[in-house]
C-alpha cells in the first residue's frame, strides 16, 4: 500500500507533506524485517517530527499528524504527548485498542504460541519465526476477519504477507485509547461503523474521553474506506470533512 496518494491529496490542499517507513519495513533499514515493536514505531514517529522541524520548509509550530489503522492508534497516542506541541491530528480507519469480539479457539492459541516462540527465539538471537499478516478465517495469522486477504489485496502493491510472529504480542497489549483524557490537541477520527479489523468502539471510547476529538462516521468496510480515502481527495473536498482540516 502506497502512502504517495495520501501525500499528494494533502499536498494538493496546501499542505507541506512527509511519509516514511517504518524502521525494519520498506525503504528502511533493520532487521528482522516485518517486526512490530510499538515503542520503536512511536521513536520514529518523533524522529520524522524533529526532522521536519529542522527543514526551513515547514513550519515548525504548525505540525500536523495523520495515521491510518495501527499508525491511527499511534498519532491519537502522540496526540497525548504534550511536549512534543503537536498542533491537530487525523487518525484514519484507527486501531485504538479495541478487536472485534472473537471465541477461544484452537488456533487462537496456536497463534500465540507461535508468538511466545518467535519472542524466544529472538531472545537469545536466533531467526525470527514468522506468521502470516493475512490469512483465511479459522488460520493462523494476525488478521482473520472475513475479506481480510481480499481487502490487503485491495489495498494495491506488492507486499510481503508476513510479520514476525511475537507481533502479536505488541498488538494486543497497545490501547492508544487508554491515553484519549490526555489528549490536549485536536483530534479526528475518521471511522468506519462495519470496520471488521480496527474495532469502531476504540472510536466511541476516544471521543467519549476527549472533548478535543471530532468524529466522522463512515459507512462500509475497512478496506473499501482506506482505498476510497486515498481521496482525502474523496474525503478532504467534502463539506463536513475540508472544514476539519483547517486546524
Amino acid at each position: 500500500m502506497s502512502l504517495a496518494p495520501y501525500a499528494e491529496a494533502f499536498a494538493n490542499l496546501g499542505y507541506a507533506s512527509v511519509v516514511f517507513d517504518y524502521r525494519r519495513w520498506g525503504g528502511s533499514d533493520g532487521e528482522p524485517r516485518h517486526a512490530v515493536y510499538v515503542t520503536e514505531q512511536l521513536d520514529d514517529y518523533k524522529a520524522v517530527i524533529k526532522f521536519c522541524r529542522q527543514q526551513p520548509e515547514f513550519d515548525p509550530n504548525r505540525v500536523i499528524l495523520w495515521g491510518t489503522s495501527f499508525s491511527g492508534g499511534h498519532v491519537v497516542t502522540l496526540a497525548s504527548e504534550t511536549h512534543l506541541n503537536i498542533v491537530a491530528v487525523i487518525s484514519q480507519c484507527p486501531y485504538l485498542g479495541f478487536q472485534p469480539p472473537a471465541p477461544l479457539s484452537f488456533v487462537m492459541l496456536k497463534t500465540f504460541a507461535y508468538a511466545l516462540v518467535d519472542a524466544l527465539r529472538q531472545a537469545v538471537s536466533l531467526s525470527p519465526l514468522y506468521i502470516p499478516a493475512t490469512s483465511a478465517p479459522g488460520t493462523v495469522g494476525v488478521l482473520t476477519a472475513p475479506g481480510s486477504v481480499e481487502g490487503m489485496h485491495r489495498l494495491g502493491g506488492p507486499y510481503n504477507n508476513e510479520l514476525t510472529a511475537s507481533s502479536v504480542l505488541e498488538f494486543v497489549a497497545y490501547a492508544p485509547h487508554a491515553h484519549a483524557d490526555l489528549i490536549r490537541c485536536p483530534v479526528l477520527l475518521v471511522g468506519v461503523v462495519e470496520d471488521n479489523i480496527c474495532d469502531f468502539r476504540g472510536v466511541e471510547e476516544v471521543s467519549g474521553k476527549s472533548p478535543k476529538a471530532q468524529v466522522i462516521r463512515v459507512e462500509g468496510e475497512f478496506a473499501d474506506q482506506v482505498t476510497s480515502m486515498y481521496t482525502l481527495a474523496g474525503l478532504s473536498t467534502s463539506n463536513h470533512f475540508k472544514p476539519s482540516l483547517h486546524f
